[in-house]
């Protein structure tokens, strides 16, 4: 939040987890309606989408993950393209089964 209590970025978080029957649970939040909106997107929005799925499988393959990321504008709801700008943050499990950080670049954070 700014000074004024406004909003300075709006936040998607993208959660996969693999359970061991093989089912895949995605699991999508924001901030707002917007944050949700543009997670949603991220993973479904065409080409897109198709990019920034294989993004995320580039990171860890066939395993559990969070991404968060900030939408870049979000009066106009885009769509976060991973490839272009990478996540604030990403953290994967590993196999003793507890999430490490994979990406950290929350010093972008402009709420920091």
């Amino acid at each position: 939040m700014g000074a004024r209590g406004r909003l300075l970025a709006n936040l998607t978080a993208i959660t996969r987890l693999l359970l061991d029957q093989g089912t895949t649970v995605i699991l999508l939040g924001g901030c707002l309606t917007s944050g949700i909106l543009g997670a949603a997107k991220c993973l479904l929005n065409g080409e897109r989408g198709q990019r920034n799925t294989a993004y995320l499988d580039g990171i860890a393959p066939y395993g559990d993950l969070i991404a968060v990321t900030a939408l870049q504008d979000r009066r106009h709801h885009r769509t976060p393209d991973l490839t272009a700008v990478e996540p604030l943050l990403v953290l994967t499990r590993d196999t003793a089964g507890g999430f490490t950080t994979r990406l950290d670049n929350t010093a972008q954070y402009p709420g920091q």
